[in-house]
Formats: C-alpha cells, structure tokens, sequence
C-alpha cells in the first residue's frame, strides 16, 4: 500500500527499478534530536583532530580515509563503528604510522561530545540513504567533510553546508588539508550545517 524511504534519491531509484507512482512512495528522512546534538562551545576543539562514525565496510570507504592522512601533519583521527574491517583497518593505520584511535562502538549519548571536540567529521562514503552520523555531526556545529557520492549530496552542499570531495585518498586528502588549514571556513560550515540541520 505503501513504501516509506529516508531520502528522495531511494525514492527515485525504487520508481527506476520497480516502477511504483511516486504518490505510493513517502520520504521521511532521518531526524536528530537537536537536545543532545548540538555545538557546545565550552568543549575545546582539540588541534587538528578528526572523526569518522560509520560502519567499518567497504561501502564507508575507511581505507581510503587512512590513505588520505599519510603526509598529513599533526592529525589525529578518531573511528567510531565496527566492523568486518576493523582488524585490517588497524594493521594498515600500524603500517602507515597514523595517529587513529579505534573506539568501536560507543553510546550514542558520548558522541555530542567526542564529535565537538573535533575540527572536522570526515565522511568518504560511496553512497548513503539519508546518513544520521553526518546529520548528527553538522547539529554539532562540525564542519564536515563528505564524498560528493548518492545520498550524501541531498544533505551536504558544497562549501556551504559541508566540503565535498571524491572517493580517492588524494582528493580526500586535499579537502582535509583544505578544511583544516582554514578557520573561517571551518566556522562558516560549522554554523550552516547547523543551521541546516535545524
């Protein structure tokens, strides 16, 4: 009678595939509770310290965020998730001398504060429904940093809302370097995406 999707490219992509109307198909995305994610200015962004939350997956693509961090200087990056990558992710981040710390799956009641400690939320996905850790991350007033990949771009606008970038670790790479390296950039998008989440 009815299919409910989070975000308008499913519903697109379910018309493609099966051919429903579209008046069969209702988008309710994702919702964020603006109570506990929001910026907190008396937490200290600590100095170039980045986090990913996601799933530990080929589709999250955290191989390629480890790549993008050699040459990178005076970052840190914190992993929240698990998954069938992990012990691999850890032996490649050991082999490429990365400073990243591996938390597993934390409460979701301890994100608002890990993530605002953060100068950026870093996001390289192939592709994503309607993502609630990036949703969750721009409520905080965290600049964010996206793969321009389905799902995410109905969320993120570039250099307006967040920093999109490709899949590969070089162009991962440069949009970290360009994030970090930029304060007013990091606040405007911080500030937008909140405003946008909201």
């Amino acid at each position: 009678d009815e299919i409910i999707v989070s975000s308008e490219a499913d519903a697109r992509q379910i018309e493609q595939q099966h051919g429903p109307a579209l008046s069969t198909i209702t988008t309710i995305c994702n919702y964020v509770d603006l109570d506990r994610f929001r910026p907190k200015p008396s937490v200290t962004k600590q100095r170039g310290a980045l986090i990913f939350v996601g799933r530990l997956e080929d589709q999250k693509n955290p191989s390629s965020l480890l790549d993008a961090l050699v040459g990178l200087d005076h970052v840190q990056l914190m992993i929240v998730g698990d998954g069938s990558l992990r012990v691999s992710l850890e032996k490649q981040a050991s082999r490429l001398n990365l400073d990243v710390k591996f938390l597993g799956t934390i409460d979701n009641g301890k994100l608002p504060e890990l993530l605002n400690r953060c100068e950026a939320f870093v996001f390289p996905s192939r592709y994503e429904g309607t993502p609630k850790a990036l949703l969750e991350a721009m409520a905080c007033g965290v600049p964010v940093i996206a793969a321009r990949s389905p799902g995410i771009t109905e969320v993120v606008t570039h250099d307006q809302t967040g920093y999109l970038c490709g899949i590969s670790a070089l162009e991962i790479r440069a949009a970290i370097s360009t994030v970090l390296k930029d304060p007013a950039l990091r606040d405007r998008l911080g500030r937008d995406g909140a405003r946008y989440v909201k």
